[in-house]
């Protein structure tokens, strides 16, 4: 997969951003589920999302949440985050580092809203905001809906948690974990051209 690439720099790039750009439609794709990481003035925060798109030629990776949750405070405070995907099977880790972006009831929101399925939807329902500390174990759906999916109708009282979020790569770190030794690849735009360094592992 990616041995043949290794005196092409941009090869590798260019099979990293195949792979992302296949990963959202495929449930079991390793990097499918990346991991987000934030800050706010008490620290570091992760958690695990789903990946709904990549858009290779502006460099942009596309998540939704709910606009109630914490995470959204966070990057309000502080627009930047690391995301980490892994593919145990190809031993392959991706680290990216970029900016981050909130999209709420705005056009793009809009056009992604329209395209969630009624199954995803009923998430945005939650009568409590994510995180919000409860007597005990709690089911964050409205009763009349924790056996069935909401109508079409219905499923619109969620649009105003919706949010998008994207994140841009401005740095993309590729490392290759070979039992001959490991490799490390990073890759920087300080413009729109990508600047390749090989790194010790």
């Amino acid at each position: 997969m990616f041995d043949e690439l290794l005196d092409r720099p941009q090869a590798i790039l260019d099979r990293v951003w195949e792979l992302l750009a296949q990963a959202p439609a495929d449930v079991n794709h390793p990097w499918r589920l990346p991991v987000l990481g934030t800050v706010d003035e008490a620290g570091c925060d992760v958690r695990t999302l789903v990946f709904r798109e990549f858009d290779p030629a502006r460099r942009t990776l596309f998540c939704h949440t709910d606009v109630r949750s914490p995470k959204v405070e966070q990057i309000r405070q502080s627009p930047r985050g690391a995301w980490h995907f892994y593919d145990p099977a190809r031993r392959v880790q991706i680290r990216i580092a970029g900016p981050l972006q909130l999209h709420h009831g705005d056009p793009l929101a809009r056009q992604r809203w329209e395209a969630v399925p009624l199954e995803q939807r009923r998430q945005y329902l939650a009568p409590a905001a994510p995180g919000a500390v409860q007597p005990g174990p709690f089911v964050n759906l409205p009763e009349h809906l924790r056996d069935r999916l909401p109508t079409l109708e219905e499923s619109e009282a969620g649009w105003p948690n919706f949010c998008v979020l994207t994140g841009g790569v401005e740095r993309l770190d590729w490392y290759f974990l070979r039992a001959t030794g490991h490799l490390r690849l990073q890759v920087r735009w300080p413009d729109d051209e990508p600047v390749f360094e090989w790194l010790a592992s």
